[in-house]
């Protein structure tokens, strides 16, 4: 999660995969000020709920945001109580949906079910609404679903799915930037000359 930060802000990836001394006091410097949480996607200890709790402590108000990447695999304490996966999915989505009604934006990944992309065809597959995997209520709690299909090395199409804000559902073409770990929108017409170059 920092590298990626630190891509951003126009850091260079390597030296701070490799943390050079500099780089990392250049990412502190450019994160001070900031109340930024990165827990250890590795640790047990830093469960969803104890990262909501961190959040909530800060009272930042309307500034709160939280970052789930991904339903899957992060941690939390509803998961001891769940029977099934579809249960664990359904459970930290109940609590991320508490903590987005106390103010925070929420913003999640979820990994996809097998049917959402086994097929070469993309019309016999899940459409990209039923796609979270292990269960439906991704769907129904969430506001805004965008769905990426496609390679980041070529092109990423970006399907809104749902937009219960808006209701507008847009499609739109991005290029994927490794230096700065951003997507850039391209136009249809760029998409296909990348798409034929590639």
């Amino acid at each position: 999660g920092c590298v990626r930060i630190g891509q951003q802000l126009g850091l260079d990836r390597s030296r701070l995969e490799n943390q050079d001394p500099e780089e990392i006091q250049a990412l502190s410097d450019a994160l001070r000020g900031r109340n930024i949480l990165v827990p250890d996607p590795d640790s047990p200890d830093w469960t969803l709920e104890r990262c909501i709790a961190w959040l909530e402590s800060k009272g930042l108000d309307q500034k709160r945001m939280l970052v789930t990447d991904s339903l899957q695999s992060v941690y939390s304490n509803c998961a001891a109580e769940a029977d099934s996966l579809r249960q664990e999915i359904e459970a930290k989505m109940r609590t991320l949906e508490a903590a987005a009604k106390r103010g925070a934006s929420v913003w999640t990944t979820s990994e996809m079910n097998r049917s959402a992309y086994r097929n070469k065809d993309a019309a016999a597959n899940t459409r990209g609404i039923a796609s979270g995997a292990e269960s439906l209520s991704i769907e129904y709690v969430s506001r805004v679903m965008i769905v990426l299909e496609g390679d980041c090395e070529e092109i990423v199409t970006a399907i809104l799915e749902k937009n219960t804000p808006g209701g507008v559902r847009p499609t739109f073409k991005l290029k994927f930037d490794k230096d700065r770990a951003t997507f850039s929108e391209v136009s249809r017409k760029d998409a296909e000359a990348l798409a034929l170059e590639v």
